[in-house]
């Protein structure tokens, strides 16, 4: 998620809990820079209009 997340094992649940506590106990400006990137993302790369071409012509794809 280019910088927007941390990531823990699955079904690890200790270090799920340790990376919530990570990003509770990390600065403020950290915590408002991962939310920053992960909006500007959500924005210009995985918005409907950056994605309909792409869903279209895997939907096209599949009835070949």
């Amino acid at each position: 998620a280019e910088g927007a997340s941390l990531y823990a094992q699955a079904n690890d649940e200790i270090e799920l809990a340790n990376r919530i506590l990570e990003l509770v106990d990390a600065d403020p400006e950290r915590r408002d820079s991962m939310g920053q990137i992960g909006l500007d993302r959500m924005r210009n790369q995985l918005e409907w209009n950056h994605q309909t071409q792409n869903l279209l012509a895997a939907y096209e794809e599949a009835l070949r």
